[in-house]
C-alpha cells in the first residue's frame, strides 16, 4: 500500500467489516435465544459475525500482499446486467412456467454473461441444477413448486 493508494481486497474488506458489524449491531435489538432455539436476532448476528471476521480476515491479507498484486479487471456492465436478469427472470418465471422453464432461463441467461459460453455446458448444467432443485425443493422439503408450465393457465 502506498500513499492513498487502497486495494480491491482492502476496500472489499473493509465493506465486508461494515456490513457485518451493522448486520450484528442490528440482529442485537432481538432475542437471541438459544442454538437449539434461535431466537429472530441469531441468524442476522452470526452472520454478521462472520461477514465481519471475512472482511477482518480479507483486509489484514491486503495488508501483507505485495503492491505487484495483478491489475485490477475492468468493470463488465453486461455481465452485471445479465445475471441479474437471470435471478430475476427466475423468480418470475419459477411460479407461472415451472420450475423446468425457470431454472432453463436462468442458466441460458446467465451463461450469456460469461466470454466462454457453451450450449453443451447449458444444457449439462440445467440438467444438473434441476435434478438437485428437484431433490432438494420438490421432494426433500415438500414445497409446492409446479415442475412444468400448467398449459391452460398461460396460454
Amino acid at each position: 500500500m502506498t500513499g492513498k493508494h487502497f486495494s480491491a481486497d482492502m476496500k472489499s474488506g473493509l465493506f465486508f467489516l461494515v456490513v457485518g458489524a451493522f448486520a450484528v449491531w442490528r440482529g442485537l435489538d432481538y432475542d437471541m435465544g438459544t442454538a437449539s432455539r434461535m431466537g429472530p436476532g441469531y441468524f442476522p448476528v452470526v452472520l454478521g459475525g462472520i461477514l465481519a471476521l471475512l472482511g477482518v480476515v480479507i483486509f489484514g491479507r491486503s495488508l501483507v500482499a505485495s503492491d505487484d498484486a495483478e491489475p485490477q479487471e475492468k468493470f463488465e456492465a453486461k455481465s452485471l446486467f445479465l445475471i441479474t436478469l437471470a435471478v430475476v427472470g427466475f423468480a418470475v418465471a419459477l411460479m407461472k412456467f415451472g420450475l423446468a422453464v425457470a431454472v432453463l432461463l436462468l442458466v441460458f441467461v446467465a451463461s450469456a454473461a460469461s466470454d466462454s459460453f457453451s450450449l453443451k455446458r447449458v444444457a449439462v448444467l440445467t440438467v444438473v441444477l434441476l435434478a438437485m432443485c428437484v431433490a432438494i425443493f420438490i421432494y426433500g422439503l415438500n414445497l409446492f413448486i409446479p415442475l412444468w408450465p400448467d398449459l391452460p393457465s398461460w396460454i
